[in-house]
């Protein structure tokens, strides 16, 4: 089934888990601009190497980078029947330039799926996230509670998988959260409005 799709949401709001599910369900491949990130340095492409140096000075990479990332993946033959963006467009300017790459490879969106989550769960969400390091997993604190200890700062409890431990994501504490929420709502939240100021807002629903 030939399904478009992209998936936008607060941090916190499970974009990962609701990707993985949709994902699967319709056999289309899941593409994240983290997973194209590290693809792409880790594969030393010319994009990467461009991406590492912004990664590594503590900046952000570029849109330009961003967007030649994402054309550069729904080119791939197993994109043309169908997959989900998680994680793009983040702005306006990048929801024109998605735009622009549907319009070039002459397709477009299906549906712009917005997952809603109201502030105080997304704070307790993110306030417990934990990443296993050896599984690859991630989950909060209530959804994949420990199996042998909980330690008492929080910064690293038993795996669920049983074989390692699960350390706080950086930038999901607490104190971060509000800034996180606020950039969300000035520049993500408008790209996946279906308002009319964006092309987002004229995809099939």
């Amino acid at each position: 089934m030939l399904v478009r799709v992209v998936l936008v949401g607060p941090p916190g709001a499970g974009k990962g888990t609701q990707a993985e599910f949709i994902s699967e369900r319709y056999e289309i491949p899941k593409i994240s601009t983290g997973d194209i990130f590290r693809a792409n340095v880790s594969g030393g492409s010319e994009l990467g190497v461009l991406a590492k140096k912004f990664m590594d000075a503590g900046d952000l990479v570029p849109d330009e980078v961003t967007n030649a990332m994402v054309r550069d993946r729904l080119e791939w033959p197993d994109a043309a029947g169908g997959f989900l963006l998680d994680g793009f467009p983040r702005n306006v300017a990048q929801a024109y330039e998605l735009d622009g790459i549907l319009n070039d490879l002459a397709t477009s969106l299906d549906v712009v799926l917005e997952l809603e989550v109201s502030g105080d769960e997304v704070v307790r969400r993110l306030s417990g996230r934990r990443t296993c390091r050896s599984a690859g997993t991630s989950g909060t604190s209530s959804s994949t509670r420990p199996r042998s200890r909980t330690s008492a700062t929080g910064a690293a409890d038993s795996c669920i998988c049983a074989t390692t431990t699960c350390h706080k994501r950086c930038g999901t504490g607490s104190r971060s959260t509000p800034s996180r929420l606020l950039r969300w709502s000035l520049s993500t939240h408008p790209a996946a409005s279906s308002g009319k100021s964006t092309p987002m807002g004229r995809s099939r629903t």
